[in-house]
């Protein structure tokens, strides 16, 4: 079938990459944990929820803008804690 073919272009996950993702979840969500409560949130809608800015500045009833600052600064503490680490 299918699921047994070896070329199904999807590659194994070794136990040392597994834990690597779940270490590098883990620093992403202490770093989500410390900003305010509504750049937390409007950048996990974003990033994480793929909602649109346009529908997250109506929701909070802010510019775009602003949701783009709240986004630039999530951005930037991610980078600053993980040192640009995806």
């Amino acid at each position: 079938g299918v699921l047994a073919s070896e070329d199904n272009g999807i590659e194994p996950l070794d136990p040392g990459r597994v834990l690597a993702g779940r270490d590098a979840l883990g620093q992403v969500a202490a770093v989500l944990r410390e900003l305010p409560d509504r750049t937390r949130t409007i950048f996990v809608l974003y990033r994480l929820e793929a909602m649109k800015k346009r529908d997250i500045a109506q929701a909070y009833g802010i510019s775009v803008s602003a949701v783009d600052k709240h986004l630039m600064k999530a951005m930037a503490l991610m980078i600053d804690r993980l040192g640009g680490r995806p």
